[in-house]
């Protein structure tokens, strides 16, 4: 690895901390509110496979609806909802 000194990193600091980027700044800070690290893909790989850990973004799974709860607790899929309501004429009767 070739760690320079910042100041050879960075050819003009007065116009880097102008502040003028806000499209590097927009950038900096989703990945600050996200926590996801920062950096071309071939460096999160690399922070994936020393972590151990999924670091990239993934696609949003979705959200069932209340019609897929209840249809998935009527055939037994979803322990969560609430079991379908009987009819009177569906309802046993007798101990």
């Amino acid at each position: 690895m070739n760690v320079r000194p910042m100041r050879e990193r960075v050819a003009d600091w007065p116009s880097d901390l102008s502040g003028e980027s806000v499209e590097s700044d927009e950038v900096i800070e989703r990945h600050t509110r996200t926590g996801r690290p920062l950096g071309s893909k071939a460096f999160v790989e690399r922070l994936e496979t020393v972590t151990g850990q999924s670091l990239a973004p993934k696609r949003p799974e979705r959200v069932a609806t209340g019609t897929q709860v209840r249809q998935a607790a009527r055939i037994g899929l979803h322990s969560d909802a609430s079991p379908p309501r009987l009819s009177d004429e569906q309802r046993p009767t007798g101990p």
